[in-house]
């Protein structure tokens, strides 16, 4: 069996102390995705990173799903206590994403004008 590779980034060096961009996210993945993956971690490291945004956290949860997929662990290390809490809102918001439910027990052309013009 072959050794785990690990994959660190620094994200201030490679980013800022602050990260407000859903933009940024490329930068991460210019990073990773030049690198053969197989059998490896990546690890963020958010030391003296001060802050990133919703939409950071939020291309980052979806970078985290997407390398999940091929069996690819990413790891957030260093977090403050600031980035920790924006990480996991966004983690749970994407978690408890509500689909809008329709009753349509008594469907009719006039019920189903009025479901279509909510949309």
């Amino acid at each position: 069996m072959k050794k785990q590779k690990i994959i660190k980034i620094n994200l201030f060096n490679l980013i800022s102390k602050n990260i407000a961009t859903r933009q940024a996210i490329d930068l991460v993945k210019e990073r990773i995705f030049v690198q053969d993956l197989e059998n490896t971690i990546i690890e963020l490291n958010f030391a003296k990173v001060n802050f990133i945004s919703r939409s950071f956290a939020d291309e980052l949860m979806n970078l985290r799903k997407q390398l999940a997929r091929k069996n690819i662990l990413l790891k957030f290390i260093n977090t403050n206590s600031e980035v920790d809490t924006i990480l996991r809102i966004v983690n749970t918001q994407k978690a408890n994403k509500k689909v809008r439910k329709i009753d349509l027990s008594n469907l009719s052309v006039k019920n189903l004008e009025k479901i279509v013009y909510q949309f």
